[in-house]
């Protein structure tokens, strides 16, 4: 059997500001809502005292099988995007963003880490085959305990910005 060759089609993206948004107010993270869940158990918890909370819901991630606890959303295309989420650390770890994901041993990801290793830090690393290279880190106050807000801003052909409380 011979088939000749075939022209290929050109696709086209169609592109418009797209802005998603989660609050987490409901019982189960992963299943249909856009998030796929990689690593580790994630659940969603309200506040009791939602009326004093600046978050009322949150969406919880813990370590599974010595496996961070990592859930991603997105598209592999996406290279033109401002990425924000409230943090409240713990004395124990480290908690933050992933992006540029391409599979579990190709990433960017933009951590803040607990005090216990040597003072709260913001620390943007690539993985890249598995092996972690830290691109850039930043002391900043004690995390721990405290709302905060990480910010990363990825632009094609620029410079990645992370950024704690908009500084």
């Amino acid at each position: 059997l011979t088939v000749p060759p075939q022209k290929k089609k050109l696709r086209i993206q169609k592109l418009a500001d797209f802005v998603r948004s989660d609050d987490f107010m409901r019982t189960d993270v992963g299943n249909g809502d856009g998030w796929r869940k990689i690593w580790g158990a994630w659940r969603t918890l309200s506040n009791p005292r939602a009326v004093a909370s600046p978050n009322p819901f949150k969406c919880i991630g813990a370590v599974r099988y010595d496996k961070p606890a990592v859930i991603i959303m997105g598209y592999r295309f996406w290279n033109h995007y401002d990425l924000s989420t409230s943090l409240k650390p713990s004395v124990t770890g480290t908690a933050g963003l992933i992006f540029s994901w391409r599979g579990p041993k190709n990433f960017l990801k933009a951590v803040v880490t607990a005090p216990d290793s040597g003072g709260s830090k913001v620390i943007l690393s690539q993985v890249r085959d598995g092996r972690e290279t830290v691109l850039g880190s930043a002391p900043i106050l004690d995390a721990v305990g405290r709302w905060i807000s990480l910010q990363v801003t990825n632009r094609e052909g620029v410079a990645i910005r992370v950024s704690i409380n908009g500084v």
